[in-house]
């Protein structure tokens, strides 16, 4: 039988919002994030690779996002994720595995 090492390390619950377009009464629109999906996250400070320095001019943090892979559940660009009540940008998956089952995000939070 196989120990699996990956146990305890998704500790933190995150949120992922979407964001969707509202139409109102007038016939214009507006967008707005809205909650998309809670998960249990690995989440860790990327420091001192080449990811973290190609945002260091522009950003103050740089975080590694690893959840668990879904196949009714898509993460892209133009959604938000909350850490810690905080809100990152997601810029991209760094890693999909489906067979691996995990989804490697990096998420930054810009200057402000």
């Amino acid at each position: 039988m196989a120990l699996n090492t990956q146990i305890g390390r998704r500790r933190q619950m995150i949120l992922i919002k979407r964001l969707d377009i509202i139409k109102d009464e007038g016939g214009g629109s507006d967008s707005e994030f809205v909650d998309y999906w809670n998960t249990w996250a690995e989440v860790k400070e990327v420091r001192a690779t080449r990811v973290a320095e190609s945002y260091q001019d522009r950003l103050k943090k740089v975080y590694s996002v690893k959840i668990r892979y879904r196949k009714d559940k898509v993460v892209s660009s133009d959604m938000r994720i909350i850490i810690k009540g905080k809100d990152y940008a997601i810029d991209g998956d760094e890693n999909i595995d489906e067979r691996d089952g995990f989804i490697e995000i990096i998420a930054v939070a810009s200057k402000v």
